[in-house]
This record gives structure tokens, sequence and C-alpha cells, in this order.
């Protein structure tokens, strides 16, 4: 969400008992991340992403003092899958260790870093008549990445089971859709999937909710995760790209070499992405790489998989496994600012497929990279392969990337008028897809990956 917020003001509700449930999907962790805060002076209550990874439940009074704070030990880092937060307050329970709870993915935290028990009744400024603020503190420590089915009940202690379960087959906590029966007086459910009005509270309250900034639509959801650029793990011992728009942008500028690699990898089958070129230099390389082979350290990584280089050149080769070996061979794509690509790797034959602006590209449509040695690609190297960016800026790289993995979206921009889904029917895409290539998305995953 960036620099956006959604917030409503409710009729006063009961402040000595509720519980907050949300999915939310982390861009980053640069700053606090507000999931909920409501303030009024110096009293206020929230529950967010603490800089470092982990998750604060906070209540202070209007005296400033801490009167029920858990903050957990654990961290919370991965921007590649959807968590599903949820917090209880009670303060009215006799048992003062069960007066604030917290879940993640259905499990109850326990260890906390912080373990502060409100008084018994203590009132919470949740469900007061004043600004509630979903996804910032009112226009500072912005929520960075995407959000789904956020609801609060109101007079309801809740277990995390009203709003989700556990795979029966897999164990994997999953969401079930759908707002809360009973949200009580000040409740609400943002839902979120109506991409013309993501503000929409679909509680049988309908509070109006006012957004400040533009709030993206994504395909991305708890239901089906969709792959983004991997902002943490860097070909490079520091991380030097700037990861935007929930990782699916980003920006070169960099010291050194930089690659990056998406969330997902594959080893069979057809799959498929685009990317839009907002700004693109003669060092700018986009391609497939493995995402669980990696070298890291200065300047050791230009070439692991298969790179198409905005000069038109192929490019390939793990560098220091079986020596450099980057095969440069011609070909017939060159690149540019402006540019709509699409990628199509086939793991099954050993080939890819490359578009431009919606046109087969002449000699890779398909090309067989059984002459690229030693690239990460290859089957017999038994690697997952993922799409993968790269960048160098010893002379100033400021290339800017926007991918669609089906998510919709390239940027903040969605794709509007024809469209086109993969040959599953999943995903949002600018042009249409290969026959029989997929989108990165946790369903195609599943039944085909």
């Amino acid at each position: 969400m960036a620099t956006t917020e959604i917030s409503y003001t409710p009729t006063l509700g009961t402040l000595t008992k509720w519980t907050f449930s949300g999915w939310f999907k982390k861009s980053g962790i640069t700053g606090y991340q507000q999931m909920i805060a409501v303030a009024s002076g110096s009293a206020y209550t929230l529950i967010k992403f603490e800089t470092s990874g982990e998750i604060s439940f906070e209540n202070y009074d209007s005296g400033g003092s801490a009167a029920g704070v858990l903050k957990t030990n654990r961290l919370f880092k991965d921007c590649s899958a959807w968590y599903h937060i949820v917090a209880v307050w009670d303060s009215a329970n006799g048992v003062a260790g069960d007066r604030m709870k917290l879940y993640v993915n259905g499990v109850e935290e326990t260890s906390f870093a912080t373990d502060n028990n409100p008084d018994s009744s203590e009132p919470s400024l949740m469900c007061a008549n004043t600004a509630h603020y979903i996804g910032s503190n009112n226009g500072s420590d912005y929520f960075n990445g995407c959000m789904s089915w956020v609801q609060l009940v109101d007079n309801a202690a809740l277990a995390p089971t009203a709003f989700g379960s556990f795979d029966s087959t897999s164990g994997i906590w999953k969401i079930s859709p759908g707002a809360y029966a009973t949200p009580g007086t000040a409740g609400f459910c943002l839902a979120m999937e109506d991409r013309t009005n993501l503000d929409l509270d679909s509680s049988s309250n309908a509070y109006t909710f006012t957004t400040a900034g533009t709030l993206t639509p994504t395909k991305d959801n708890p239901s089906n995760n969709f792959a983004t650029m991997n902002a943490f793990q860097p070909a490079h011992a520091t991380i030097i790209s700037t990861f935007t728009n929930g990782n699916t942008t980003t920006s070169g500028n960099n010291a050194q070499w930089q690659r990056t690699w998406s969330t997902m990898g594959i080893t069979k089958g057809k799959w498929w992405y685009e990317v839009y070129l907002a700004a693109a230099t003669s060092t700018t390389r986009f391609g497939w790489d493995s995402i669980d082979f990696i070298n890291t350290g200065a300047d050791t990584s230009y070439y692991s998989g298969i790179t198409l280089q905005y000069n038109g050149q192929i490019a390939g080769g793990i560098s220091g496994v079986s020596g450099y070996s980057p095969n440069n061979v011609a070909s017939s794509l060159t690149f540019t600012a402006g540019d709509y690509l699409g990628f199509g790797i086939n793991m099954d034959d050993e080939t890819f497929t490359v578009y431009k602006n919606g046109s087969a590209v002449s000699g890779l449509n398909p090309y067989d990279w059984a002459g690229i040695s030693d690239n990460s690609c290859l089957i017999a190297n038994g690697y997952s392969v993922g799409p993968s960016a790269n960048f160098e800026s010893s002379s100033g790289d400021t290339s800017t990337s926007s991918f669609n993995f089906g998510n919709g979206v390239f940027g903040s921009t969605l794709l509007t008028g024809t469209t086109y889904t993969d040959s599953a029917g999943e995903g949002v895409f600018k042009y249409a897809p290969p026959t029989d290539y997929l989108a990165y998305c946790s369903n195609n995953l599943a039944t085909y990956g």
C-alpha cells in the first residue's frame, strides 16, 4: 500500500473486548509498518510489524503509559507468503494472561520480548468513536505490501478458526473467506476482492471508508499466492536494488552488479511472465536463474542462468562452479524503455520463448539453451528455476522494470481493456501467453509444478 491508508470512524463499540483479523503480504521490513492504529492524544491502540520484523500489539492509556503490550521474539521477514494475523483484546477476562492474545497462521504466539498484561477491564481505543486507520498510523508508518480480508469484530474474543483453518492434506493454514456474521457495533470487513471498490465494507455494518492515496488491486491473494521479486536474496553481499509495488518493481542505480530472483521456482512444465520497462540501459538483462543456488559477494554472479541482454546477446553459465562460461550468442532481441516483454520457459524441453510488445521474437520462439553450458536452468543441475533480472551500475544503471507474474498489474498500473489469462485460467496478462504456458502462482504450482 506504500503511502496509502484506509480509515473510518465507527459508532462507539465495546472497548474491553474485540478481535482483529487480517491477511498481510509484506514488501519489505524498512521502518514500522502498521496493520491498524487508533490514537487520541497520548492514548493509542495498534498492531504493527516492527522495523526488525517482530509483531507488536500495543495499548497505551491517556497518560502515555503501557496498558497492555505484546511484542514477539519471533521475526516475520518473509515477503513471499501471506501472514494471517489475529489479535484478541479481552481485558475483562479473569485470567490475566488471556486478556491479550496474538495468533499467526492459526497458531498462538507464546514467546514475547515484551509481555505486559492489561489491568482488569482496561479500555482500549479500538472500537472507540475515533478514527481507525488501516495500513498506517494516521499518515505515517505505512504498511508496504498487500492485504486482504481485514476484519474487526466488536464485543467478541474469537479464535483464529473463525477466519481460517488447517488444510486436511497439507496442514497449511488457509483462509475461510467471508465476513464474520455478527461484527458488533464498531466492526467492519474489508475483503478487498472487488477490484473497483477495494475499501468497501462487506460487513453488515457497511461503514463508509475513506482512502488517502491509491489502492492498487492485484490477483495476489491468500487463496492464490503469486510470485514477486525477492528483495532479501541478493547476488551481492548487500541489497542494492530498490524494490517497490509489493516487490514487483525493481530499480537499479547500484554500486555493483546486482541480480534479483523471483520468490517462486519450478523444475518442470511451461511458465510465463511479463516485464514492462519503465527505464532501460545497456546493462539491463532479463531471463531465468536458480533460486536455490546463489553466489553472494562482490561481482560473483553476473550470469548464472540464462540472460537476454539489452543489446541482443544471450548469455549463461554458473560463475565459480564449472568456470564462468557466458557463451554469448547474438539474437534478434533488443529492447528499450516503453517495451513490454513476455518470457516463456519450457523446463521439459529446455527451451525458452520471448515476445516483445505481443509479437514473437524471431529466433527465440523457441530457443534451445543446450549450447549455453553450465547454466543453472539445465535440468541435470537439479535447481528450482525462476525469473530473474540483472543490473550493473558501475556506469550508473538506472533501469526500472515492473514484473507481472499474472498479478494483473505493472507497478501501480492496473491492466484494463482486453486482458488474458494463462491456459489454466489463472492470472491477468497484457498479452496472451503461448498455449499451455502458466502464471507463477501457488494454484499452478500445486497442480503443475
